[in-house]
């Protein structure tokens, strides 16, 4: 069986929707646009974004926050601002509001809202939606491309937009078949890594401190080297390091151990209080409970089990001294160990616990209008490209805008194509 439809969205999620919805509205015609779905439903990912409550952009976004081909992408940020996003859900009728950090989110704080908008105006411009579709080959053939499906369909299309997103929480859809079809059209794909995910360390490192929450400055090392700073809540689990600022050194993690570099987080639990001042507070607390095991000294300092754990380490008998007994030297190694306190990276979560993906389809092969350098009238979008971002709305965002780029580049298209026609 074969099916002729002039444009094809690979992908019903956010970049897939936004997508067939901007090319669509530039088109303004009634040529065949159609979103090939693998899952029962589209947008099925776009739910869990945000814990369900879909943070659509963030106000900061700019290239700092984001990793992989930058050098490609400056344009399209400046093109769409998180203003101009904004303003595009509004028109579908979502209100929106501004939160902490500059998040952005809808306005009754539900996934669900942004979903059904979409699907709604996706209807009312007679986008065609096939769900339970996946498309598994991908070939050029007489300026057109046909698509075979894994139940062995073929579609043949004017245009494509390849929009199936990366491998981050596959049991929500993600399961990389883009990297193949991008493949198959011979463009380069780089290794890819799990992103916005808990830092995996020795379990000895953090079974005494597991369910344990506690602010901190965070930092990076790479072969002792520093990479980044993070500030706040680092949660502790039985794997590992958890968090927002430990989801933010994730990829950077992932990525050099995949390189064969030691990789640890130090965090400071006192970022206020220099070393010296510390030890002052430590010596004060030394002279009014001399008589207090080591190890419950830092119970009025910081989380106490995370105290304990801090005097365990800087201290070989923490269990057995008393406060009273400990040495200038003990003091200072104690309050060494607040401000670094050393975690070794052995690894990240897996693909099922990451939000985003690192890596993917090259953008020196693309356009500024994500068009194929390779093959005209072939575009890609979302997270199946080599671009990621922070934590906060910055991966939802380039979804949005990627799509809007490859969507309208693909609706000119189409309306040039018409008019040359007639």
């Amino acid at each position: 069986m074969q099916t002729k439809i002039q444009l094809a969205i690979v992908g019903g999620g956010a970049s897939g929707l936004m997508a067939a919805i901007t090319a669509a509205e530039m088109y303004q015609g009634n040529k065949r646009i159609t979103i090939l779905e693998s899952a029962p439903r589209v947008g099925k990912k776009l739910l869990a974004t945000g814990n369900g409550r879909c943070n659509l952009t963030n106000m900061n976004a700019n290239i700092s926050h984001y990793y992989g081909d930058t050098k490609f992408i400056q344009t399209i940020l400046n093109t769409y601002s998180p203003k101009r996003v904004i303003e595009t859900f509004q028109a579908l009728g979502l209100l929106c509001k501004e939160e902490t950090e500059g998040r952005v989110y809808p306005y009754s704080l539900q996934a669900a809202a942004v979903l059904d908008l979409l699907r709604l105006k996706a209807e009312a411009l007679h986008i065609e939606t096939i769900c339970d579709c996946c498309v598994i080959g991908l070939k050029a053939s007489n300026q057109k491309f046909v698509l075979t499906t894994s139940s062995q369909e073929t579609i043949v299309a004017e245009q494509v937009i390849i929009a199936t997103g990366g491998k981050s929480a596959p049991q929500l859809g993600s399961h990389g078949s883009g990297y193949l079809l991008a493949k198959q059209m011979g463009h380069a794909v780089t290794s890819v890594y799990p992103a916005l995910t808990l830092l995996r360390t020795p379990p000895e490192y953090v079974k005494s401190l597991k369910g344990m929450r506690s602010h901190a400055v965070a930092t990076l090392l790479c072969n002792r080297k520093v990479i980044r700073h993070e500030k706040g809540e680092v949660q502790f689990t039985e794997h590992g390091l958890s968090g927002i600022c430990m989801f933010q050194f994730s990829r950077h993690v992932a990525m050099g151990i995949a390189n064969k570099n030691k990789l640890s987080v130090s965090l400071d639990f006192m970022p206020e209080y220099s070393v010296a001042t510390l030890v002052d507070h430590l010596t004060h607390i030394v002279k009014i409970y001399p008589q207090i095991p080591a190890i419950e000294i830092l119970s009025g300092f910081i989380n106490k089990r995370v105290g304990q754990a801090v005097v365990k380490t800087a201290l070989a008998n923490s269990n057995a001294t008393l406060s009273g007994q400990l040495s200038k030297s003990e003091i200072m190694l104690i309050a060494n160990m607040i401000k670094r306190f050393l975690f070794p990276c052995i690894g990240v979560a897996d693909w099922k616990q990451a939000q985003a993906t690192a890596g993917g389809v090259s953008l020196e092969q693309l356009t500024e209008s994500l068009e194929s350098r390779l093959h005209c009238g072939l575009y890609f979008a979302g997270e199946l490209l080599n671009i990621d971002g922070d934590c906060g709305g910055y991966n939802l965002h380039w979804a949005w805008i990627s799509g809007m780029t490859a969507g309208k580049a693909a609706g000119k298209n189409l309306r040039n194509k018409s008019k040359a026609r007639t």
